[in-house]
């Protein structure tokens, strides 16, 4: 860690391909902020700033999701991906879209520890329901293979779907890497889990809308 040196591009170059990491003050206070807001998950985010992988991020989760487009000026529009996934593996796969850049204190007015502790106790209570969505930004690791409209329920009735070009049912094929997924909104809702019991984290699972291929 430097705190009186600014080190040039080809300095940092020089050092990543000696497997060393470095970092400014304020890159420090950051991940010092990170750590303070949500305990032991913040290992993921340093795991992935120190370059450091596991064998945990081989695993592929495949989720069903439903993808579909909204207009925009310039064309056809981006692709939108609704899916679910627990809180445990989004802890593990998250980070803040916007993360601060030289300035720890950005990261603790987008995370404040007391709606991290209101939100936790909210989902730790009996019949806790969380139906807004979190929206993220999937990386290009992340695939979608489109399945089959179905044409029959499970009594054998014919499905007629209502502007069925308008969506498409397939899976999403989500590596467990870290910090592969950037939260766009719906940060506290995430990391509010981050001090709930194991058992909480991996049985309530989030509602996520997915985008792809923003600048």
């Amino acid at each position: 860690v430097y705190t009186q040196k600014a080190l040039s591009l080809a300095e940092h170059n020089y050092a990543a391909k000696r497997n060393v990491s470095v970092w400014s003050e304020a890159e420090l206070r950051y991940y010092e902020a990170v750590a303070d807001a949500i305990g032991a998950f913040a290992k993921y985010e340093l795991c992935h700033a120190l370059r450091i992988k596991t064998l945990e991020e081989k695993q592929i989760t495949n989720v069903l999701g439903i993808r579909f487009r909204q207009p925009t000026s310039t064309g056809a529009g981006k692709y939108l991906y609704m899916f679910t996934l627990s809180a445990e593996k989004l802890l593990r796969t998250c980070v803040l879209f916007r993360r601060a850049q030289g300035n720890p204190s950005a990261y603790q007015r987008m995370l404040r520890k007391d709606r991290l502790a209101s939100v936790r106790k909210f989902v730790t209570s009996v019949n806790a329901i969380l139906p807004p969505s979190v929206i993220v930004h999937l990386s290009d690791r992340v695939v979608w293979e489109q399945l089959a409209h179905p044409i029959q329920n499970q009594a054998g009735k014919t499905i007629t779907l209502t502007n069925e070009a308008d969506y498409e049912l397939g899976v999403l094929a989500i590596p467990m890497a870290y910090a592969s997924i950037e939260l766009i909104d719906g940060q506290h809702r995430l990391f509010g889990f981050s001090g709930t019991e194991p058992a909480t984290r991996q049985t309530f699972n989030l509602s996520v809308i997915g985008l792809q291929e923003l600048s």
